[in-house]
């Protein structure tokens, strides 16, 4: 499988190519688009991430701890903490 990420100016298209064997490949572009309302795309950036990682096999399990969340919640070094 060979996945491809390009930036657009409305957010991401990604595209998949999966090799199916004996010269059988499938081909699939998605556009994962930003948000009007907000003035960055981690929404967006969010979303291909977890494409990208459902694509590469990771499935949500209702029963588990440890799924994957993705956040962005990390404060710089530079942040006041008022």
């Amino acid at each position: 499988m060979i996945i491809e990420v390009k930036k657009v100016s409305n957010g991401y298209i990604l595209k998949d190519l999966t090799d199916y064997g004996d010269d059988v490949f499938k081909s699939e572009e998605m556009v994962i688009e930003e948000d009007e309302e907000y003035d960055n795309d981690t929404e967006a950036l969010k979303n291909l991430l977890y494409e990208v990682a459902y694509r590469m096999g990771y499935i949500n399990n209702k029963y588990s701890k440890n799924n994957l969340n993705i956040q962005f919640n990390e404060k710089g070094h530079k942040v006041d903490d008022e």
